[in-house]
């Protein structure tokens, strides 16, 4: 039974304009109603477990595996005021529903407090499935027409969990994470078009008042979790710098290679995944200041069993015979390397390269350089949900330059950085 519609939608296509509203004239019966949920307004998922949320369109066996694996969980709340999220859905306490619609422990086997797993179906890619018992069918509150909730989803790749805390007002949960796995989170709210729909209705005020519970979804009011990034996405590209006529046969000069790109960031943090009291405890990611370490930029590839798998690979520059007239190094073509680093959004970050040079396969001189990014002018952060591309000029183990390009996500901006000042060389 497919649960959930899902709109996952790129930067260039976000069209979802949410759910038809039936006639209020026509007289409807108190029949029970699935739960029906959509997610979307985060543009593409970049996931470490399972790969790169790209479109679908001219599908990858990559892409494939990525939408196929890629786990969602979901709470669902009573919106009273005597809501307690302490209270699991298999509590003798939460008659009908009356506060925990929908947790792990609605017919899965966990127990320790997490919301109930989903994944897509993967015959359209549209809609989800409850990973246990993927037949079942959720309901709204059956005693009580009226009865509205609230619905949270957060999506952590592959991040263990060290503890989940459910208290009255809100969920939290412990995470790690390595800078490859996309962390987010929401919460239903009702779109632009379900206003608008809504307000030119004569029951607009019950409609209002007591939206996703079973008389709005009579009315196919669904919730539209409007999904979050909560890290920053970062990826690099590599461009020969300097005089290329002056290297020759480029199999007898002097060789660089790259082995090792990282930053510094934080690798644990506490995500609220869930409140009844956004005021005072918003749904956001809280990093622990003890927990700072370098994330290393990683290839993501299919393995002989057909499963993604990652590794740290060192990369060659090479340049291509036509950037030899070419004297701005970010006008020659690009190398890609690696895949997408996701870190904590900072004012600033310190990018790590280890490079070394080969000649005649004589690997020698290998160097650490540390380079400082800063924002874009005009903007005082690297923000959460938004992307950028670094470009590194290399010129052999002696120099580096950067340049910060903009990329969807959302525009992060656009950085020149002078390597005079900003470079240290080790």
């Amino acid at each position: 039974m497919l649960l959930f519609a899902i709109a996952i939608a790129s930067c260039e296509r976000n069209d979802y304009t949410g759910e038809a509203i039936k006639d209020e004239a026509i007289d409807y019966e108190a029949e029970p109603m699935p739960v029906l949920i959509s997610l979307g307004d985060a543009p593409m998922i970049e996931s470490k477990g399972y790969g790169t949320f790209g479109d679908l369109t001219g599908q990858q066996r990559l892409d494939s595996i990525v939408w196929s694996n890629a786990e969602f969980y979901i709470y669902s709340f009573s919106k009273s005021q005597d809501c307690d999220m302490r209270i699991n859905w298999s509590d003798s306490t939460n008659t009908a529903g009356s506060i925990c619609l929908i947790d792990a422990t609605r017919h899965d086997s966990a127990t320790d407090g997490r919301g109930k797993k989903a994944k897509f179906n993967t015959a359209d890619f549209k809609m989800l499935d409850w990973v246990e018992k993927p037949d079942s069918i959720i309901y709204y509150n059956t005693q009580d027409y009226y009865k509205s909730y609230d619905f949270f989803a957060y999506h952590i790749d592959d991040c263990p969990v060290s503890k989940i805390d459910r208290q009255r007002d809100y969920i939290d949960i412990d995470i790690e994470f390595d800078g490859t796995q996309d962390i987010m989170g929401g919460k239903a709210a009702l779109t632009d078009a379900q206003i608008t729909a809504i307000n030119s209705k004569s029951n607009r005020d019950e409609l209002l008042d007591n939206y996703y519970s079973t008389f709005s979804a009579n009315h196919e009011i669904s919730p539209y979790i409007r999904m979050n990034h909560y890290l920053t996405k970062v990826r690099f590209e590599l461009y020969p710098g300097g005089d290329l006529t002056e290297r020759g046969d480029s199999s007898a000069c002097f060789e660089a290679y790259v082995r090792d790109i990282s930053i510094s960031s934080f690798g644990k943090a506490t995500m609220t995944v869930a409140s009844h009291d956004e005021a005072q405890y918003p749904l956001q990611l809280q990093f622990m200041e003890d927990s700072q370490r370098n994330m290393h930029l990683k290839d993501l590839y299919i393995d002989d069993n057909g499963n993604i798998a990652d590794s740290i690979q060192f990369k060659r520059l090479d340049y291509n015979e036509a950037d030899v007239a070419i004297t701005d190094p970010y006008m020659r073509h690009p190398q890609a390397i690696g895949d997408y680093l996701l870190v904590a959004p900072a004012e600033q970050m310190t990018v790590n390269i280890i490079m070394f040079n080969d000649r005649n396969d004589v690997h020698y001189g290998e160097e650490p350089f540390h380079i400082t990014l800063t924002p874009p002018d005009g903007t005082e952060s690297f923000e959460a949900g938004k992307g950028y591309v670094v470009k590194l000029a290399i010129y052999g183990n002696q120099q580096i330059e950067a340049q910060i390009d903009i990329e969807p996500w959302v525009d992060g901006g656009s950085i020149n950085i002078d390597p005079d000042d900003e470079i240290n060389n080790y």
